[in-house]
């Protein structure tokens, strides 16, 4: 049966009847009546209210629908009616057909296979049923595992989370700066206690001019509390422009109990940052924990590079910093140079003779050293007498 190039509409009824023909009213709005047209050249009216949907069909599914009721609920009638909706492109028709043989011939091969199935151990399986007894499930693209999945949703999830607290954050933070919308800003965001709010905090957090918002975002990290919002807090400690925060964000590193933020301070020990290392040492000093005290005494003084104006070509220059804290030696060009500079680390020292117990050798570090392996060993014994 061949098929022209017309188009026809399915009304589904609320009856749960069918009815096929040309919609002759399509535009009517509101809509009344549905006015069409039959196959058979008859007219009919339809109320609004007896119809649930229009599906607008193609010509191939009009030719489908007036010839399967001519072939047989047979294996033979189904397997050509299979290949004409293969012949046309209806592929659901197809496989609804496909299915109904294996009703008929469950072990009919060519429908298996049609269908995507296959023998594994002696019984017929999908290659979905197949992955599924292995574990495996059809996601993203491909099959993956029950944990994958789960890793892959979570992830979802919480970006999706991450965003509404962008949005949140962005339009409290407008808040604070309206007349009678800054004290309802200031609660909201001062009660957030939401892990998925973290990565929005930090990243307000950076870009914040003003002190006093500053300090909000850093309470309500603290109020979080996960490792994500200690560690930045821990970051706060070190790069503040604002001496009074920094403290106040190592007041809080230190009330969460997190010990293992001290591995983070003493790699800070060996920043090319100056200010860092001492920033670093100041955190170590209110952590008073031990682990410290051999890479703060490698950290008393430090070496750092500093980029000064050009001089005249070939002059050479030594330097000394106003405090007397470093020494360093550059040669002049026409562009700006580097100065490879020794500096004396005052916080470093401070935490070094407050973890101590008032032990102090000064700038000394070989001094600090010996004093160092000669406690160790002195602990180590009096640990074995024990």
């Amino acid at each position: 049966m061949s098929c022209s190039a017309v188009w026809g509409e399915l009304f589904v009824l609320q009856s749960g009847g069918e009815i096929r023909g040309k919609w002759l009213n399509p535009d009517e709005s509101p809509r009344t009546v549905y006015d069409l047209r039959t196959d058979s050249g008859g007219r009919i009216r339809l109320a609004e209210d007896q119809v649930v949907r229009v599906v607008t069909e193609s010509a191939e599914e009009i030719a489908y629908a007036k010839i399967r009721a001519t072939y047989s609920d047979t294996v033979e009638g189904h397997e050509k009616l299979a290949e004409w909706c293969q012949q046309q492109g209806l592929i659901n028709q197809r496989k609804r057909h496909l299915e109904r043989i294996l009703e008929l011939e469950p072990d009919n091969a060519e429908a298996r296979a049609a269908l995507g199935y296959r023998k594994v151990r002696g019984q017929w399986m999908t290659r979905d049923e197949e992955m599924a007894a292995r574990g495996l499930q059809w996601h993203t693209g491909r099959y993956r595992t029950a944990q994958e999945i789960e890793l892959i949703e979570s992830k979802i999830k919480r970006n999706k989370a991450e965003k509404e607290w962008f949005s949140r954050i962005k339009r409290w933070r407008a808040w604070l700066d309206k007349p009678g919308k800054t004290e309802q800003a200031q609660t909201n965001i001062s009660e957030i206690r939401n892990p998925y709010a973290v990565r929005a905090l930090a990243q307000y957090l950076e870009d914040e001019p003003v002190p006093a918002v500053r300090q909000l975002y850093m309470d309500s990290l603290a109020g979080i509390g996960t490792p994500d919002a200690i560690n930045v807090l821990v970051s706060r400690s070190l790069v503040d422009v604002s001496e009074e925060l920094r403290l106040n964000a190592i007041d809080h590193v230190v009330r969460s109990g997190r010990r293992d933020v001290i591995k983070q301070y003493i790699k800070e020990l060996a920043s090319k940052s100056n200010p860092r290392v001492n920033r670093a040492a100041v955190a170590l000093c209110e952590l008073n924990d031990s682990e410290a005290i051999s890479p703060l005494i490698d950290a008393l003084i430090t070496t750092h590079r500093r980029k000064i104006p050009g001089g005249q070509p070939g002059q050479i220059s030594t330097g000394f910093s106003p405090d007397g804290r470093s020494a360093g030696l550059s040669a002049g060009s026409k562009g700006p140079t580097w100065v490879t500079e020794q500096l004396r680390n005052p916080e470093v020292l401070a935490a070094l003779i407050k973890l101590t117990d008032g032990v102090n050798f000064d700038y000394d570090e070989l001094a600090w050293k010996a004093w160092y392996t000669q406690h160790r060993r002195s602990t180590a014994g009096g640990s074995r007498r024990d």
